[in-house]
């Protein structure tokens, strides 16, 4: 029972230090090039139109921002081409309808900060539409692109591959383990593999998960082979309750606007990082935050890697140790991916 416990927690500290992370599938055509990302985001047009342009800036910020963002200023950057146009993805019914389709660069106020970015503006007939584009790079990443390449409502078919590696020092003494998951999904079937290495001794754990609209009926066991019903409830560190798989792989829990677009995807800022840290620090007597970083890789529209570092310092007995925890993710196999787990008599 301790073993099964400890492995849920373990991969809940893994998502608190730097794996909290999505993915979707990509969007057909209208793929671009951005940097190192293969970009599949076309962009998003506003579902509804405005009476001015000034209205049409403001409600891009409020919405792909927040309600806490307000606008400080715009300026035209000019007519946007027939070749750019092409490339948003709109349906001909509308493009019929446009007159002369401008980028403009706005300059607004976030969280007690100043940021600015591109939007463009549609003029419709009588109204005036805006469409959000891939964040440059260095720009706070808008919410429809973050949603776009990491909702977790696209994210059904997959293998995510994670390694947590955990190093602690003290003078010339180093301490070393490593955690192991594979995460399946296909559809409402789930399994998790945890292997945790430490001092030459390995402990493993094998969850399977089945979802259907009572809820998730769970299986455990030590070998992979022989499969136990798990009765306790699934809780996370965090007191997440697990009551859809979901709940249990803690995917796309990110606040946009803490996000940075980089040019292979984007990396979380960092006094986002140090917060998300602290509580699994906290766990640790005198724990310092020294540094830290969480950066996602997008290919195709999709994230699919993840990196994490997190440094810190913590005294034990009146012994400082250094820390370092790294974090390496990859997610695969979309649409491909099966679970096939046979319970047989042991349940």
């Amino acid at each position: 029972m301790r073993l099964k416990k400890f492995a849920f927690c373990a991969l809940a500290a893994a998502a608190v230090l730097g794996c909290s992370f999505a993915a979707c599938t990509p969007e057909e055509g209208g793929e671009t090039q951005q940097g190192g990302e293969q970009v599949a985001y076309a962009g998003t047009l506003s579902k509804e139109g405005y009476s001015s342009i000034d209205s049409a800036i403001s409600a891009y910020i409020q919405n792909e921002i927040g309600e806490g963002a307000s606008v400080s200023g715009s300026a035209d950057g000019g007519l946007l081409t027939a070749e750019e146009l092409g490339q948003l993805g709109l349906d001909s019914s509308f493009t019929g309808q446009l007159g002369d389709c401008r980028t403009y660069t706005v300059d607004y106020a976030f969280g007690g900060a100043n940021y600015s970015r591109s939007v463009y503006i549609l003029p419709a007939e009588e109204e005036i539409y805006y469409f959000d584009p891939i964040p440059a790079t260095g720009q706070m990443l808008s919410k429809s692109y973050y949603n776009a390449v990491a909702g977790y409502e696209n994210y059904t078919n997959c293998t995510i591959t994670q390694k947590v590696t955990s190093i602690a020092r003290s003078g010339g003494v180093m301490a070393r383990s490593t955690v192991d998951n594979v995460i399946k999904i296909d559809g409402d079937e789930c399994y998790y593999e945890y292997v945790m290495s430490m001092g030459g001794q390995t402990a493993s754990q094998y969850m399977y998960l089945r979802e259907d609209a009572s809820g998730i009926t769970a299986y455990t066991s030590s070998d992979g082979d022989e499969w136990w019903e798990y009765n306790d409830p699934l809780v996370l560190t965090d007191g997440t309750v697990i009551e859809k798989i979901s709940d249990l792989v803690n995917i796309c829990k990110y606040d946009s606007t803490t996000l940075i677009k980089t040019d292979s995807g984007f990396m979380l800022n960092s006094e986002e990082v140090e917060k998300i840290a602290a509580p699994t620090l906290e766990q640790l007597p005198q724990s310092v935050f020294n540094d830290g970083s969480v950066e996602c890789g997008v290919q195709g529209g999709i994230v699919t890697s993840l990196s994490g570092r997190t440094e810190a310092t913590y005294t034990v007995s009146d012994i400082d140790y250094e820390l370092k925890v790294l974090t390496d993710c990859s997610i695969t196999d979309f649409g491909t991916t099966t679970v096939d787990v046979q319970i047989g008599e042991y349940v």
